[in-house]
């Protein structure tokens, strides 16, 4: 069979420079409806530039499939790329929306790393991603698609072609290298090239009625090449109402019901764009129209152009394909019928179904540009257009049984070649797909193949599917990260009345334990029939009871199970197996405090693991293991291991031990004393742990609460600590129980001392060998000067924590022991003893706190020089509430005559007197403490008694509460001037009262002329010694009175601006570490900061710490989406 003679093509240089300009930035779109010859475009450039192309299917609105389709088409052209995305996905339904778009940001930015390192030395590589319009804004894989644009490094453009605008915006300015948009203005035929195409005589008619539509042009000129005297559409059949102009704009056929890529012969309407992209606001940048070319703009046509979605549009094609599908030969019409079946296919397929001249053919129709076009991402197979697909499906459809019999000899040969995955979608029968499956579902599983795994049983009716089916469908569900379903399929692949085989129990079990479900594992154990048959699948089972026993609290019962777990394991020498035992081993050992046990079997499981490419059991081991090194104090190597473990975590979507892993990082942060860091980590933890509800929580708040307490925030380390005991009592979970309590005590120790003794009585009997207990219980006693008592709680709190290997403990308890000692001589050698230990471990703070305790024993004028020096490095860890203590040891060694009284506002309302906490008792009134704050937040400035009255008594009559004014007045005078020497700063008069700041000290006045000061010169100095003023937002505890608003948001908004200035200073000065400090410190008050956030990522770049810029990055474009403003790209790509 023949067809005819080919039309010939035309050169068009005109649009050399779109290449140009999409070599040269950072995005470029190219939007414009069917048969704009888009894909015509973007192929032309495969041989000038290095370009990896993917063309979009159905299946790539899956997140994962779409990864494993960007690797595989950059891999294509970057052979040395080393990117694996995981095997299995974390629990869909635990991480929520918002785990899964950042677990697919993750993943571009793993991609994306990847490819920088593969690319390195390349000037540029084009990534095309064509028929984007197939991925809709609500698909998740548009995270994906997203953050592979943000993300992109230098060397990688990335080329967006679709029918309609971006799911995601794209249009946000980025320097030079700026999104490009490329429209159907720019693709559209000039009257010119439809002249080379169409017949002299009736060039101009042709482009009067297509306006340079590309695809109806060629249609016009293959029609006209045949016959020429035959005409182009007659005008009263084909013309729209309106006259076109020869350059109006061209029609634009309806993307949505008339150019689907249909996967069966009858395709739905809208089967592309099911979640239309919003409409987008001018380009900033946009390329101008070729030059000499008068097209009007996209989706902007002429008053005479017919509206996009006018019948006329699509009459039109169907006339000219009608004039060139019906001239050609039978055999032709009948091999483009039986190719609209599939989404690709070749020449030697479509002569395996009979068409014996299908090579001449289809090379003759590709090269003539008729119905058909080369794949660039599949070289030598080929597709319908889109638009000629939907018009022979409708004008020449098969019948129900040459499509069976076409689809079934299709699926053989396609299988026989190790195309599985067309081969299951080109059959139309549920027995044959599901006779597939049973045969090669396995080996469709292992080559990526999830999605069409459930996809084909979907199509399987529900009373059909035997329980092998049922297990490939939950297997396939588990892999995408979707537990829930995975699960209900699970328990369909056991038939009614009989026993759950041991691999198939022991992956329902794991599911149920990692989900949070304990009980639930432990159920899914006992429904197994433990035959031997299969050792380690039997051991995995074994092993998850045990890991199910020891999270109910029940060790005696772990240990039964986990003594068959690795017998079996051992006998099988299954590495999964033998992973999962040591990994709850370890576990034991850590409830015996079998130190080096842990350590031997942490590093076997991990062996194990990743010999079993187990990614989710190697999360969790890493994660136990950091664990263990935080204990132990080697903070450093904890930070090693959970880097590795986040990594994962991100990738998989491991959304709880991901949030253990934070919280591990957060504490092994706060043991180095990284304030900053350790805040930032426990914040982030804390906030899934409450999404989830998860019994962790208490461990994070407790760590939360102490690094309030050492920043000097006494009402937020105050409510962490109060909730972490109050979680930790309901879970009656003992080991994190003790140490709130103990914190909680030391909180309170200066206000409300009762308070702290009944904390710690507490503590001490619900942990009377736990180190935080009996740490406790010897500063109380210092506190209360009973030097002999603190000495025999920290004694027996040295010993306890030695025998554990707690070596913070071991330090604390020595540094309590100096404080303790009679002896001055003695008293020293236990703080140097002590310093040393808090120098091995890495940690400033606690020799900060070993300083100030020198300075103590020391007084006098050596004991002020140790104190200054000791404020001095507190204040640079941004340990404020260390800097204040030394700056009260320091008033006490040199006998200063500064201010009587300090009235504190930042972080919370205290008085202190000669640097001495006025305790709560002191004020007997409540009233007249509110009195003195509202005079603070008055800055000084007079305040009517009436309006006084009206704050603190609303309500009342003022003749009724006059007299308490009165009282209140002189109990607050009292207080802040307990020896009646006028020094309380407050004067009143018959109708006003005021503060006068002049003769107190008040910190938050003090801190608003520091940083003006420093703002306005510039003063680095004078900034930091700003910040470190301000420890926290003014008035804390009074989030909700009016009268404290707005000095609370003045003194927040200045402690930004000064915050911001010295992370600037630090860049500026390369001390990158400092500088992501200060980012972190406005983060933490202002989510969403977008210069901190930019500027965060930047310093941990240029520290090296990748990882955590791309998910400082990642949390940046959250908070961004949050707030509807487009994020920024990557910082730093130099573009």
């Amino acid at each position: 069979m023949r067809t005819s003679r080919s039309t010939g093509t035309v050169a068009r240089p005109r649009l050399d420079h779109l290449l140009v300009a999409a070599r040269s930035n950072r995005v470029t779109t190219v939007v414009a409806p069917a048969g704009y010859g888009k894909t015509t475009l973007l192929a032309g450039w495969t041989g000038r530039a290095a370009v990896a192309w993917h063309t979009l299917t159905e299946q790539d609105r899956s997140a994962r499939r779409l990864l494993d389709h960007l690797a595989g088409a950059l891999r294509a052209v970057l052979p040395s790329l080393r990117f694996r995305p995981p095997d299995v996905l974390a629990d869909d339904e635990a991480a929520g929306e918002a785990g899964r778009t950042d677990r697919a940001r993750a993943l571009a930015a793993s991609l994306c790393d990847a490819v920088a390192e593969a690319a390195a030395g390349r000037r540029e590589l084009l990534l095309v991603l064509d028929d984007l319009h197939v991925v809709g804004r609500d698909d998740r894989a548009c995270a994906l698609l997203e953050a592979v644009c943000l993300h992109a490094p230098p060397a990688l453009r990335v080329v967006l072609s679709s029918r309609e605008p971006p799911p995601f915006p794209v249009r946000r300015p980025a320097g030079p290298g700026g999104p490009v948009e490329v429209s159907a203005a720019h693709l559209a035929f000039t009257a010119r090239e439809t002249r080379e195409l169409v017949p002299d005589g009736a060039a101009a008619e042709v482009h009067r009625l297509t306006g340079g539509w590309p695809v109806a042009v060629r249609m016009a000129a293959e029609a006209l090449g045949r016959d020429p005297a035959h005409g182009c559409p007659p005008p009263h059949d084909h013309t729209p109402p309106h006259t076109h102009t020869p350059h109006s704009a061209p029609p634009t056929p309806p993307p949505h019901n008339h150019t689907p890529h249909p996967a069966s012969p009858t395709p739905p309407p809208h089967t592309h764009t099911p979640h239309p992209a919003p409409p987008t606001p001018p380009p900033h940048n946009p390329l101008p129209p070729p030059p000499g070319h008068n097209q009007a703009p996209p989706h902007a046509p002429s008053p005479h152009a017919p509206s996009p979605s006018a019948p006329y549009d699509h009459a039109l094609y169907d006339y000219l394909a009608h004039e060139v599908f019906d001239r050609e030969p039978p055999p032709v019409r009948n091999l483009l019928s039986a190719a609209a079946l599939f989404d690709r296919f070749d020449a030697d397929l479509m002569t395996a179904l009979g068409f014996t001249d299908a090579a001449g053919v289809l090379a003759d129709l590709a090269t003539r540009g008729l119905f058909v076009e080369r794949l660039v991402a599949h070289p030598g197979r080929l597709a319908l257009i889109p638009l000629a697909r939907a018009f022979i499906t409708s004008r020449a459809p098969l019948g129900a049984a040459e499509r069976h019999r076409l689809g079934t000899a299709a699926a053989a040969w396609l299988a026989d070649r190790g195309h599985l995955a067309e081969a299951v979608t080109a059959l139309t029968d549920h027995r044959a797909v599901g006779a597939l499956l049973a045969a090669r579902g396995e080996e469709l599983l292992q080559r990526g193949g999830a999605d069409t795994v459930i996809t084909a049983v979907a199509g399987i009716p529900p009373e059909q599917r035997t329980p092998a089916t049922w297990q490939l469908a939950g297997v396939a569900h588990q892999v995408r990260g979707e537990w829930g379903r995975a699960l209900a399929c699970l328990r369909r692949a056991t038939p009614p009345g009989t026993r759950t085989p041991a691999a198939l129990a022991a992956r329902i079990a794991a599911m149920h334990y990692f989900s949070g479900a304990p009980d639930r594992a432990l159920a899914a154990c006992r429904e197994c029939a433990t035959t031997g048959e299969d050792p380690a699948a039997e051991a995995r089972l074994h092993a998850f009871a045990a890991s199910a026993h020891w999270a109910r609290g029940d060790i005696a019962a772990s240990r039964t199970a986990l003594a068959t777990a690795t017998a079996l394991a051992e006998e099988s020498g299954d590495d999964a197996a033998l992973a999962t035992a040591h990994t709850v081993l370890a576990m034991v050992a850590e409830a015996e405090g079998d130190r080096a046990a842990i350590a031997d079997h942490c590093a076997r499981a991990l062996a194990h693991a990743r010999l079993a490419g187990d990614v989710l059991a190697e999360i969790r081991i890493r994660v136990n293991r950091s664990a263990h090194l935080v204990h132990e104090a080697d903070h450093r190597e904890a930070l090693a291991e959970l880097e590795t473990a986040l990594r994962l975590a991100d990738l998989t979507g491991f959304t709880g031990y991901r949030a253990l892993a934070l919280n591990n990082r957060g504490a092994a942060w706060l043991g180095l004393g990284r304030l900053d860091e350790a805040a930032a980590d426990l914040a982030a933890a804390r906030q899934v742990y409450a999404e989830t509800g998860s019994r962790l929580a208490s461990l994070v708040l407790e760590s939360l609460g102490e690094v309030h307490r050492l920043r000097g925030e006494p009402v937020p380390a105050r409510h962490a600590f109060a909730e972490a005991v109050r979680l930790a009592e309901e879970n009656d979970a003992v080991p994190q129980l003790v140490p709130a309590l103990a914190g909680l005590a030391r909180v309170l120790a200066d206000e409300r001392p009762e308070a702290a003794h009944d904390l710690v009585r507490r503590a001490l009997a619900r942990g009377p060998g736990h180190p935080a207990a009996l740490l406790a219980a010897a500063r109380l006693a210092l506190a209360g000067g009973d030097p002999e008592e603190a000495a025999v709680h920290a004694g027996q709190a040295r010993e306890v924590a030695a025998r554990r290997g707690d070596r913070a403990a071991v330090a604390a308890a020595l540094e309590l022991l100096g404080r303790a000692c009679p002896g001055r001589d003695e008293a020293l050698s236990l703080l140097d003893r002590a310093a040393a230990a808090w120098a091995g471990i890495g940690n400033p703070i606690g020799g900060v706190e070993v300083s100030i305790a020198r300075a103590r024993v020391l007084g006098g004028a050596d004991g002020l020089a140790v104190a200054t020096a000791a404020g001095r490095d507190a204040a640079r860890v941004g340990a404020r509430g260390l800097v204040a203590e030394a700056a009260a040891v320091a008033e006490t060694c040199g006998r200063s005559t500064g201010p009587a009284v300090s009235i504190r506002t930042l972080g919370g309302f205290r008085v202190l007197r000669r640097g001495a906490a006025v305790p709560a008792t002191a004020w007997q009134s409540r009233k007249a403490r509110d009195l003195v704050k509202i005079l603070v937040a008055r800055r000084g400035r007079p305040t009517a008694r009436e309006a006084l009255m009206a704050l603190l008594w609303p309500g009342e009559p003022p003749e009724r509460v006059a007299n308490r004014l009165s009282v209140a007045l002189s109990t607050a005078r009292l207080v802040l001037d307990p020896d009646r020497s006028d020094r309380h700063g407050i004067v009143a008069d018959a109708d006003q009262v005021r503060l006068d700041p002049t003769a107190v000290d008040v910190d938050v006045l003090r801190f608003l002329d520091g940083a003006r000061a420093g703002l306005a010169g510039g003063s680095p100095a004078l900034l930091a010694a700003a910040e470190t003023a301000y420890s926290g937002d003014f008035l804390e505890e009074e989030p909700y009175a009016d009268w404290a608003a707005e000095l609370r948001e003045d003194a927040r908004l200045t402690y930004l601006q000064v915050a911001s200035a010295l992370a600037g200073h630090a860049a500026a000065g390369g001390d990158h570490v400092a500088s992501s400090r200060y980012c972190l410190r406005v983060l933490e008050r202002d989510r969403y900061d977008e210069t901190a956030h930019l500027a965060l990522v930047r310093a941990l770049t240029a520290a090296g710490s990748h990882g955590e810029a791309r998910r400082r990055y990642r949390a940046y474009v959250a908070r961004m989406r949050e707030i509807d403003v487009e994020p920024g790209p990557f910082p730093g790509t130099g573009r």
